[in-house]
């Protein structure tokens, strides 16, 4: 399944957890899920658009950020640390 990873270039403490610099975070981009629209896939179209990333309990700012990509293979929502 497609899924981007998305960069993380600025140290963001969020209610939930801390993430930092070099952090990459990989969402599935399945449109939808038992016929609604998916979670992940509106999350990085909010995040695409500009409007930051939601996780861990707040958002993520834009300029926090890089989106890379679009691939093939997905390990949804995962977090890989430095």
């Amino acid at each position: 399944m497609p899924h981007v990873e998305i960069l993380i270039t600025q140290q963001v403490d969020l209610p939930r957890f801390t993430v930092y610099p070099g952090e990459r975070w990989s969402f599935d981009t399945q449109r939808e899920y038992l016929g609604k629209p998916a979670g992940n896939y509106l999350r990085v179209k909010q995040a695409q658009e500009g409007g930051g990333l939601r996780l861990g309990g707040g958002v993520i700012p834009s300029e926090a950020i890089t989106i890379l990509p679009e691939v093939g293979a997905c390990r949804c929502y995962e977090r890989s640390q430095p």
